[in-house]
């Protein structure tokens, strides 16, 4: 049996490498966090920017894949 891939868009805070951070929410609060698995999850794009509209700290949106 063959696992579906999930797509979603991720709020990223611009970094690289170790200090690559994803947008999630604790306690009604945004937070960043190093888990992709934890991030904020859009299914489209457009979502994920008005969400982040305000954010001055989110610096990209991303497309990313699990299996």
């Amino acid at each position: 049996m063959s696992m579906a891939t999930e797509r979603g868009w991720l709020i990223e805070n611009g970094l690289g490498g170790d200090a690559l951070r994803y947008r999630t929410m604790r306690q009604g609060m945004p937070v960043w966090t190093a888990d992709h698995n934890e991030a904020l999850r859009f299914a489209r794009r457009i979502d994920a920017e008005k969400f982040a509209e305000e954010d001055e700290d989110a610096w990209r949106i991303a497309e990313h894949a699990w299996e």
